[in-house]
């Protein structure tokens, strides 16, 4: 709506374009320092950005009880074109379809700049149920500070070392609400997939790995005769594994997959 959007588009390997959007309120979105920085997550394919708006209360808030929500730009006074910089995080699941969105930052802006920047987000990475982000704050008040009570060097609570002139460094963790590899692995399992079912030539296998294991996978036919055994080296997050299954006589086949002290099952047909 601004004179700049941010924009998130998917492709398929094919190059073929999956979704694509536009994402941002009336003021410049993603410019300058501030231009966003893209993460995804390893397991359920969700997308995040991060980056430094203008807009104000024309921008795309979307809570969500998992994540750190703040619905205000704390330098409201100083929105627009020329205004004041804040600090924003949002997540796309895979479908295009966006789950979360909020500001991030505190109040007061470089003197003497304009377009002005308040809290810069310039990195995000996410880890198991975690998102990570990074940058630097000229803010003096209203950051949101969350610091477990421990004795850390690294967990910074001042504003001492912030005025109109310097910045400092700003760190964050954001929980996601979605498990991450290892819990994954663990508690969907269950998700075990076989695809395409019926087939009469490729299947595959989709399942939650982690990079330390080995799975195993048992074919057996209707009457219990084992067909076939793979062994397969996994990966951190889904792993794939094709099958060509052309000379197997038509039928009902279970599929046993043993991984991380596990053992699940699921059924196919040869046609």
């Amino acid at each position: 709506g601004g004179g700049f959007d941010v924009f998130v588009a998917k492709f398929g390997l094919n190059g073929s374009i999956l979704w694509s959007t536009y994402y941002g309120g009336t003021g410049e979105d993603g410019t300058k320092e501030g231009r966003p920085k893209i993460a995804t997550h390893p397991v359920v394919n969700y997308v995040y950005i991060g980056g430094s708006t203008q807009s104000c209360a024309t921008w795309p808030l979307q809570p969500n009880p998992s994540f750190y929500q703040q619905n205000t730009h704390q330098d409201g006074a100083l929105c627009g074109t020329n205004g004041a910089f804040e600090g924003f995080v949002a997540g796309f699941d895979a479908s295009g379809n966006r789950i979360y969105s909020s500001y991030f930052g505190g109040k007061g802006a470089k003197a003497g700049t304009f377009p002005a920047p308040t809290d810069i987000i310039s990195s995000i990475a996410t880890y198991q149920s975690r998102v990570y982000i990074s940058g630097y704050s000229y803010s003096t008040s209203q950051y949101p500070f969350n610091c477990p009570p421990t004795v850390n060097p690294y967990c910074d609570l001042t504003y001492a070392t912030v005025n109109s002139a310097n910045s400092t460094a700003l760190f964050a963790q954001l929980t996601t609400g979605v498990v991450g590899v290892q819990e994954y692995a663990k508690n969907k399992l269950a998700q075990f997939k076989i695809y395409p079912n019926p087939s009469n030539s490729m299947i595959n296998f989709e399942w939650a790995g982690e990079n330390s294991n080995t799975a195993e996978i048992f074919i057996y036919n209707s009457i219990g005769q084992l067909v076939n055994k793979l062994l397969i080296k996994e990966t951190n997050g889904l792993n794939t594994q094709s099958l060509n299954i052309a000379s197997f006589p038509h039928g009902v086949y279970i599929a046993i997959i043993k991984t991380d002290g596990q053992t699940l099952n699921a059924k196919f047909i040869k046609e």
